[in-house]
């Protein structure tokens, strides 16, 4: 995890030197950003946006609460945690305008160091806790839609990306094709060398697509010994370069049971009106050409 940073925000430079050193005192693992004013303070949140903001009430042109309501009314800053600084208020009416304008919190002047440390301490726990929170969904999510053997994704996220690379070539008015490769043979891989021989197989073929692909292609365990490769902005010649040198490098590699093995490849380009379903399906008629023909080939539908 980075560093947990808080934005001070006060037009008074002393103010922000006590508080910066009340801060550096206490928190050995957080960075401080300061702003003079609300230009500044804009500027910051929107380069660097900080985990918690400081925010003095009492600033010339715009104060603290036209600037929470700046911040809170931006799908990009709504959500960072503001505590507001003030000396002069009537308590009941600054907290109500205070939370209206969604503070979480606030601190009056001068600052009494224990409560300031209290607040500061509760709200880097609760990031942790929402860091940790957020880094468990992603792993999650990845679960989701990994194929476990491979680690290449599964086919439930094909059949979403695809959809989505579809529309995006429809949108732009871009080439998409995918390749869909079936390994040669693999029955009789799984019957004379049995099945962890054969799993084997699997992970080392998915090794060698995803470390000869480009960053924006994504490859896919379709089912069983089945793999789909989609390729955003390119044609059907130019997955046929892709397939080609996949074709060679397997042919090359020495495998651990068996040595050698051969794959054939199908693929297609979408054209319009084509569907997800349509255009897997030349793609899929493509490798059944290769495959009652001989095997170990590319063809293009």
């Amino acid at each position: 995890m980075g560093k947990f940073t808080i934005l001070v925000v006060d037009d008074n430079k002393n103010n922000i030197f006590t508080l910066r050193c009340l801060l550096e005192d206490e928190f050995k693992d957080i960075a401080l950003e300061e702003a003079i004013n609300y230009q500044e303070a804009l500027q910051k949140v929107i380069i660097t946006p900080p985990d918690l903001i400081l925010l003095d009430v009492q600033m010339p042109e715009v104060d603290g609460f036209e600037l929470a309501n700046i911040l809170k009314s931006d799908s990009q800053t709504k959500d960072i945690p503001i505590i507001f600084l003030t000396a002069f208020f009537k308590e009941d009416e600054f907290v109500q305008r205070g939370y209206n304008l969604g503070a979480i919190d606030y601190l009056t002047k001068p600052i009494k160091e224990k409560r300031l440390y209290n607040k500061i301490h509760f709200h880097i726990q609760m990031y942790n806790q929402e860091q940790q929170l957020k880094e468990h969904n992603i792993t999650l999510k990845k679960q989701l839609i990994t194929d476990q053997l491979t680690k290449l994704y599964n086919r439930k996220h094909f059949d979403e990306t695809i959809e989505k690379e579809i529309q995006r070539a429809k949108r732009y008015n871009t080439a998409l094709s995918i390749i869909v490769a079936d390994i040669d043979f693999f029955k009789k891989v799984n019957d004379n060398y049995g099945h962890i021989a054969g799993d084997n197989i699997l992970s080392e073929f998915a090794s060698i697509i995803k470390n000869n692909i480009r960053a924006t292609d994504m490859a896919f365990r379709y089912g069983g010994e089945e793999f789909v490769i989609l390729l955003p902005n390119t044609t059907s010649q130019e997955a046929k370069l892709l397939a080609k040198k996949l074709r060679k490098i397997l042919k090359e590699h020495t495998f651990t049971n068996p040595k050698q093995i051969t794959c054939s490849f199908g693929i297609s380009e979408y054209k319009d009106k084509d569907t997800k379903e349509t255009l897997f399906k030349k793609a899929d008629e493509a490798l059944y050409y290769v495959k009652n023909n001989g095997r170990d080939n590319i063809a293009i539908k």
